[in-house]
């Protein structure tokens, strides 16, 4: 069996992609709050959905190939 890569995914396969990456990162950190024995605060949530918010965010960035900005060059005083 040949391992190849789709260079052109349908955009179906991104959605669920990102749907996974979202809810993976939403509940991994509430899940490791309750094994610790304690119930999570309103911050917890917040928190956890800002970081699976970012998580899908980063994924899509790096999916359509966006690159951070290029600095430009220091001026020599």
């Amino acid at each position: 069996m040949k391992l190849c890569f789709n260079k052109d995914p349908k955009p179906v396969k991104i959605a669920i992609f990102c749907i996974l990456i979202f809810l993976n990162s939403l509940l991994t950190p509430i899940y490791q709050i309750l094994q610790g024995g304690k119930m999570p605060t309103e911050l917890d949530y917040y928190t956890a959905l800002v970081g699976a918010i970012i998580n899908v965010v980063l994924f899509l960035m790096t999916f359509l190939g966006v690159k951070p900005p290029e600095q430009p060059p220091q001026k020599k005083r």
